[in-house]
């Protein structure tokens, strides 16, 4: 495993390289504390500036890369809204887009009433729609947008309750959630007084941002569902008090001049494509969460970690695109950091609601752990059976888990002494 994500620290973000230039831009007006927690949001944004491009993935199905669903998750105060400059910069061209659009309307409500009666209502297609947009104009949008060329809706939610009103309600907010994280139809037609309408391909792209405790108690019934894991996490956690105010930088001319050359890039993109070395990288990934899944014992844990490889995949696509459909050492290296830091910060907000709370507290109150770790350079099967016992997993599961770690290569079998000992390969990776 590259990185450790059972440690309280968050995984140490790779520096921008030759490929990935782009990210270097983006934060470098960010203050240096949020860089690294600010980096995978404006995924969302520039997603939405793709038109009829799939990537294939591992499974040999065309994805598009839309359903990008990012929530940046830090303290009140913490500097979550200069996420935000970034997020104007990249939609800019959706701003002045959206105002012409908007004008149509205004143009066909300023007609008297009997005119509008014999005229039809202007289709608009909004691309960068309030936050506060329920339901049924969403899809209303999401009509508009696909007849539109297939453009997507890219929604900032300052709020992540304000998902409810998006979704239509909480009890629904999963399924929809599940429909745009996938590109798919929504799943019901609409019923109007001119009839009945078609149900549109969700393409939308989403960030949100919230508090640790409101992303909490939003989540907290949906751990173990497809919803959670179709988010992507990004924790920024509370750091030491500080008497100092965070510097941003100027969103000025030069920068979006230079962000623009990027923009123009996913703009123009059409097509099918093929990065072999991409979904090389992703299956080496779902390697190693299978392997952080048997360190743990902990299948919500392994489950969350498929939506995260699927999420880091997107994240990279996007990246090759940026850069002129050109691989580089340095985009695997953050589509590898996108996906543990997806799963480190699921871990810190929510690790101890993965299982219900036992009398061990002490054991459960960081979520799951790496159970090797708490075990000594060598130890007999009675002692795992012990730390098992005090994390309140079944003992029928022992043996298992000792011969999956002995085919992992993390440890080896005494037959004499009976004694199993840690591998140098676990060793080095831990």
């Amino acid at each position: 495993m590259v990185y450790d994500i059972f440690s309280g620290s968050a995984p140490a973000m790779p520096k921008p390289g030759k490929g990935t230039e782009i990210i270097r831009l983006y934060t470098s007006q960010v203050s240096p504390e949020m860089r690294e927690a600010i980096t995978p949001m404006p995924f969302s944004a520039f997603a939405s500036h793709l038109q009829g491009v799939k990537v294939m993935y591992c499974n040999n199905r065309f994805l598009e890369l839309h359903g990008q669903i990012n929530h940046f998750i830090g303290s009140s105060g913490v500097g979550k809204d200069q996420l935000d400059k970034i997020v104007e910069s990249i939609c800019r061209s959706f701003r002045t887009h959206d105002e012409i659009e908007m004008q149509k309307i205004s143009a066909w409500q300023a007609k008297p009433k009997k005119e509008r009666e014999k005229s039809t209502r202007p289709s608009v297609a909004i691309y960068f729609p309030p936050s506060d947009t329920t339901k049924p104009a969403f899809i209303q949008n999401a009509m508009a947008c696909e007849e539109d060329e297939g453009h997507a809706q890219y929604f900032n939610q300052p709020e992540v309750e304000m998902l409810d009103g998006l979704c239509g309600g909480r009890k629904a907010s999963g399924q929809m959630l599940i429909n745009i994280h996938d590109v798919k139809r929504v799943g019901a037609l609409r019923a109007t007084a001119d009839g009945v309408t078609g149900n549109p391909v969700m393409r939308a792209n989403i960030n949100i941002s919230s508090t640790e405790e409101a992303a909490r108690e939003y989540y907290k019934r949906d751990i173990r569902t497809g919803k959670t894991g179709r988010v992507s996490f990004a924790y920024k956690p509370r750091g030491e008090r500080k008497g100092k105010i965070p510097r941003e930088g100027a969103y000025d001319e030069t920068f979006q001049t230079r962000l623009d050359e990027y923009l123009e890039r996913l703009d123009k993109a059409r097509g099918c494509f093929v990065i072999k070395p991409l979904n090389k990288i992703a299956d080496q990934l779902a390697m190693e969460m299978a392997q952080v899944g048997d360190l743990t014992d902990d299948d919500t844990l392994f489950d969350l970690s498929h939506r995260c490889i699927l999420a880091a995949w997107k994240k990279g696509a996007t990246l090759w695109l940026l850069n002129n459909r050109v691989w580089t050492r340095s985009i695997g290296e953050f589509v590898v950091w996108f996906c543990y830091f997806d799963l480190w910060s699921k871990m810190r907000v929510l690790g101890d609601m993965f299982k219900p709370r036992t009398t061990t507290e002490d054991v459960m109150k960081s979520g799951p752990q790496n159970m090797l770790l708490c075990l000594g350079d060598s130890f007999t099967q009675a002692e795992l059976e012990a730390l098992r016992a005090r994390m309140d997993k079944p003992l029928s599961g022992t043996k298992h888990q000792l011969n999956v770690w002995v085919y992992r290569g993390f440890i080896t079998h005494d037959a004499e002494t009976g004694l199993y000992t840690k591998t140098d390969k676990f060793i080095r990776h831990k």
